[in-house]
């Protein structure tokens, strides 16, 4: 068995999934919190790579003090994610109007949100970029108590918690998990391991997260200037019109999160092989749907995780290698050494894709202790 410390602050999880044992709490004697991952032999077909036991966090101690499984199991050439050694849930407190005061940090972070007395969440979101702290973010809520559904704006949240609310009654309650000085591409990561150990544990995202709604309302739109001058500003609230496709639920897991990333049954989703992405083989694609993955072929470590038309997000991508001013131009600049490979299916909604797509970057986030490296960077 392998045993790494780390720092405190990680949900602690336990999973018996099918020959995998998954992340499971454990106590040091000098009283701190870790994890340790044990694997025995996968099926054939899983896609688990056999004693493929990796660091759940960058913060695992001297790197000479790793294992990592398998030759191309290297971290990439970035910086590692530098979460805090403190950073640790706070306890639950009413949401209403625990903006007031100084009950709320006035710093970044995550925060998560579920009904009073529930287990499950109903969102998690994390904040933090420029002056806004999570004191500001949640205050952002209060249309959630109003008598009409707010707009998207300024949270896109609030339509979804306010629905709940009505179609419940149950009060939510609040609790955050402050990050002072982490940048938003360890704010974002560690908000979608969270999802994922969250989806992990109860077999579905929390309830709104995605743009999901629950089913008998309507979402209210955005209310920005564009979306006035073209009279397109609209609210919701109680409806008897047909489902939408936000009303439909979440897709389950596909499988644990495997550190595989290469494999062809990553995170049990079936993958095509890795191939060069010229411009015949992306026009060929069509408009189909699904996922993609993109690396370098000199490298293990994936440099992107994607959704989408796959073949226009594969197009995006390769314009940002021409312009030299772009966050990501020095990950792209050079199309002849990135290789792709998909998963496509007509049948993922576009909130499915979202949620596997996240559950692909904490796999890769447990594999590598990192993001993919162009993964939230513009």
């Amino acid at each position: 068995m392998a045993l790494w410390r780390t720092t405190q602050g990680i949900s602690p999880r336990l999973w018996r999934l099918p020959m995998v044992w998954y992340p499971r709490l454990y106590r040091t004697e000098s009283g701190g919190r870790g994890f340790y991952c044990r694997t025995r032999g996968p099926p054939a077909d899983s896609g688990c790579r056999e004693n493929a036991s990796l660091p759940l966090n960058s913060i695992l101690g001297h790197p000479s003090e790793r294992t990592l499984v398998g030759a191309h199991f290297r971290p990439p050439h970035v910086k590692l994610l530098t979460m805090l050694p403190d950073a640790r849930w706070t306890p639950w407190i009413p949401l209403l109007n625990s903006w007031r005061g100084d009950v709320l940090p006035a710093i970044g972070g995550l925060y998560r949100i579920r009904r009073i007395g529930g287990a499950s969440l109903d969102y998690l979101g994390q904040t933090g970029t420029g002056t806004m702290t999570l004191r500001k973010r949640l205050a952002m809520l209060k249309g959630v108590y109003a008598p009409v559904m707010p707009y998207c704006d300024p949270h896109v949240a609030a339509p979804g918690l306010w629905a709940l609310l009505r179609l419940y009654g149950v009060p939510f309650e609040v609790s955050t998990m402050p990050m002072p000085k982490v940048g938003v591409v360890e704010r974002k990561t560690r908000e979608a391991l969270e999802i994922s150990l969250h989806r992990q544990e109860f077999g579905s995202s929390p309830t709104i997260n995605f743009g999901r709604m629950p089913p008998g309302f309507t979402r209210s739109s955005h209310n920005n200037v564009k979306l006035q001058r073209a009279g397109k500003v609209q609210r919701g609230g109680h409806s008897d019109s047909d489902p939408r496709e936000y009303h439909a639920p979440g897709i389950i897991p596909c499988g644990v999160l495997d550190v595989d990333c290469l494999g062809d049954a990553w995170c049990g989703i079936i993958w095509s092989p890795w191939v060069l992405p010229n411009k015949q083989l992306i026009l060929s694609l069509g408009m189909q749907t699904g996922l993609y993955r993109l690396r370098r072929t000199t490298s293990g470590g994936l440099i992107y995780i994607g959704q989408g038309i796959v073949r226009d997000r594969l197009k995006a991508h390769q314009s940002k290698g021409l312009v030299p001013e772009h966050a990501q131009f020095s990950m792209f600049r050079d199309p002849t050494s990135i290789l792709v490979s998909w998963a496509l299916n007509p049948e993922w909604l576009d909130h499915h894709r979202l949620e596997l797509e996240n559950d692909l970057i904490s796999a890769h986030f447990i594999a590598f202790g990192c993001p993919p490296i162009a993964q939230f960077r513009g």
